[in-house]
């Protein structure tokens, strides 16, 4: 058995103090990391904004892009014989057809005169007949219904004359059911006062009225 050499005082035995061990360094380096990726997410919350509140055309190429979406060969209106986007009057005169709704309608002649009619169904104007010629066509998908009764004739003071729809004459364009794809022709006559001009003949109807110059 070992003794302790005499002489010697005996030593207390102590516990050993804890080992710090690599704490700090791991405290460290989460600390690190939580830093980086709190300035990863800044960044990008920076860059996100930045892009969505940019405005998205400046300068020369932002203005070049507003005027190239404005107008333009192919705006609505400038097929032939259509009516325009706004609703406008179209230019169409004798001879020229022009489109309301399912109606594409053609003036082909303008006549004046003082009486109108055959036989016993002639009758004499109270000033000038002026006698309209005018080609109806049904360019829709149904069956529709013409009446001489939607046709108004503006002459060059701004006045505005009705049809006579009393004349039964032969080749007077009365009231009309016209199957789709088919057409009629016929004479519509306005008594308006002697000497007086003609200028337009305006068709009502669906849609916006066509408008169609005479003179």
């Amino acid at each position: 058995m070992y003794e302790q050499p005499p002489g010697e005082p005996q030593q207390p035995w102590r516990r050993p103090p804890p080992s710090q061990g690599n704490w700090p360094w791991v405290l460290l380096g989460c600390g690190i990391a939580a830093l980086l990726v709190l300035i990863l997410m800044v960044a990008c919350t920076a860059s996100f904004f930045g892009t969505v509140l940019s405005p998205s055309g400046s300068g020369e190429g932002g203005a070049g892009t507003s005027e190239d979406t404005s107008g333009g060969p192919d705006a609505p209106g400038d097929g032939d014989g259509g009516t325009s986007a706004e609703g406008e009057s179209q230019d169409i005169g004798i001879g020229e057809p022009g489109v309301m709704a399912d109606w594409r309608i053609t003036v082909d002649s303008v006549e004046t005169s003082p009486t109108y009619g055959d036989g016993y169904s002639l009758e004499e104007a109270q000033g000038e007949f002026h006698l309209v010629g005018l080609i109806v066509e049904n360019i829709g998908r149904e069956v529709g219904h013409f009446s001489e009764e939607d046709l108004t004739l503006i002459d060059a003071e701004g006045n505005r004359h009705e049809a006579d729809t009393s004349i039964l004459a032969d080749d007077a364009l009365s009231s009309e059911q016209v199957n789709p794809g088919n057409r009629v022709t016929g004479t519509v006559a306005f008594d308006l006062p002697e000497g007086a001009q003609s200028t337009v003949l305006e068709v009502s109807g669906a849609g916006a009225p066509l408008e169609i110059l005479l003179d």
